[in-house]
C-alpha cells in the first residue's frame, strides 16, 4: 500500500518500495512461467503419441475388418497388397510405407506357425495384422532426434468367400 502525504502526492520512500515491488513481480512472472510452458508442452506432446497409438490401431483393425471378408476380387490386386492400402488410408499418414504392415495367417488349430501356403486366406483361418511405425514426439528437447516405436496388432477369423473361392494373396 502506497502512502499518500495529506495533499495526495506519494511519498518518496511509498514510490521507491512500489519500483521494487514491480521488479519482483516480474521475476514470479518468469519463475512461474518457465514450468507451466514445460507442462502444456509436456501433456501436447503426450497427447500426440496417444493420438498416433490410437490412429494405429484403428486402421490396424479395419484393414483386419476388410482382410476377413476376402477383399475386392475384381481390384486386380492381391489380398495382401488390399490390406496394405486399407491400413495406409486410415492411419492419416503415419504409416506411409507398405513395408511396415504385416500380414499373417494362421490355422485356427496353430496360432504360432503362420500359414505360408495359398491357402493362407481360407475361411476358418486367422487374419494378424500389425503395424510398427516410429514416430517423433511434436516436442522433444532433451533428445530431439529419438523416437517412439508404436506397434499395433488386430486379429479375427476368416469368413468363408463366396462361390469363386479367396481372391489370391
Amino acid at each position: 500500500m502506497l502512502a499518500h502525504r495529506q495533499d495526495g502526492r506519494i511519498t518518496i520512500a511509498a514510490h521507491r518500495r512500489s519500483r521494487r515491488e514491480r521488479g519482483a513481480s516480474l521475476v514470479e512472472f518468469a519463475l512461474v512461467l518457465i514450468p507451466l510452458l514445460g507442462l502444456i508442452f509436456g501433456i501436447i506432446g503426450i497427447s500426440w503419441i496417444i493420438f498416433a497409438q490410437n490412429t494405429i490401431q484403428e486402421a490396424v483393425r479395419e484393414g483386419v475388418r476388410y482382410g476377413i471378408t476376402g477383399g475386392d476380387p475384381s481390384s486386380g490386386t492381391g489380398l495382401n497388397a488390399q490390406i496394405q492400402q486399407v491400413v495406409q488410408n486410415y492411419s492419416v499418414g503415419f504409416v506411409t510405407d507398405p513395408s511396415n504392415i504385416v500380414i499373417n495367417y494362421y490355422s485356427p488349430s496353430d496360432l504360432t506357425t503362420p500359414i505360408t501356403d495359398a491357402s493362407a486366406d481360407s475361411g476358418g483361418n486367422v487374419l494378424q495384422v500389425s503395424a510398427s511405425v516410429s514416430i517423433r514426439g511434436v516436442i522433444l528437447i532433451v533428445r530431439p532426434d529419438a523416437g517412439i516405436t508404436l506397434t499395433a496388432t488386430a486379429s479375427d477369423v476368416m469368413e468363408n468367400s463366396p462361390e469363386g473361392g479367396p481372391p489370391p494373396l
